[in-house]
């Protein structure tokens, strides 16, 4: 139930005065009984991560602001994107983006933490449009990749899933209208050539 702030304070004294006992009708405090152990958890099983990833970087918010001064456009702060890829073996991969022609080779250590900074041309400025921007790392061990999307007080970032763990339907959860330059977005990152995606949207 809805709790109105500082109602916490007086949850926690009730609390603490039914630990310490409950009175009966004759007035004899009566000690409550000891509590049960709880039942230990089950250990959680460590994330292994894949070798074969598929990801992409949306747009980020704004490429020009408005200039204080003049009333007019200037360029946004740079624009920072980036990978870091980690893992708990010796490993070698390679991060590529076949429409770019980019690739950047890696080799990392155990519990090492590789930076792999992306070319600022891999932001998805389209809509509605196939282009060839999908992200492609492979490692010949299990890793675990994490994104960065950066620019001055706008910045996202998401942990990827392996290729193997992907599947074909999924929600996407998304803010309502904002301002004209402020929408919602997601975008789908085919693993398979000829592969057909059908959107239905809830809201329009």
């Amino acid at each position: 139930m809805p709790m109105p702030a500082g109602s916490s304070i007086f949850i926690i004294a009730a609390v603490a005065g039914l630990l310490a006992g409950c009175r009966t009708p004759q007035g004899v405090v009566k000690p409550l009984p000891e509590p049960q152990p709880r039942a230990e958890l089950p250990p959680v099983p460590p994330m292994e991560g894949g070798r074969d990833y598929w990801v992409a970087f949306q747009k980020n918010f704004r490429d020009f602001t408005t200039d204080d001064k003049t009333s007019g456009l200037k360029p946004a702060d740079p624009l920072q994107l980036e990978l870091f890829i980690t893992g708990s073996e010796t490993t070698t991969g390679y991060v590529e983006i076949p429409g770019l022609r980019f690739r950047k080779d890696f080799t990392m250590e155990p519990g090492s933490v590789v930076n792999i900074p992306i070319d600022s041309a891999a932001q998805i400025r389209s809509s509605g449009i196939v282009e060839k921007l999908g992200v492609h790392v492979v490692a010949d061990h299990p890793v675990m990749v994490y994104g960065l999307n950066r620019r001055f007080q706008t910045t996202d970032t998401y942990i990827a899933y392996p290729t193997e763990n992907l599947g074909s339907r999924y929600r996407a959860v998304c803010f309502r209208w904002l301002q004209n330059d402020l929408l919602s977005q997601f975008v789908v990152v085919a693993t398979d050539d000829s592969t057909r995606v059908t959107i239905h949207p809830s809201a329009t």
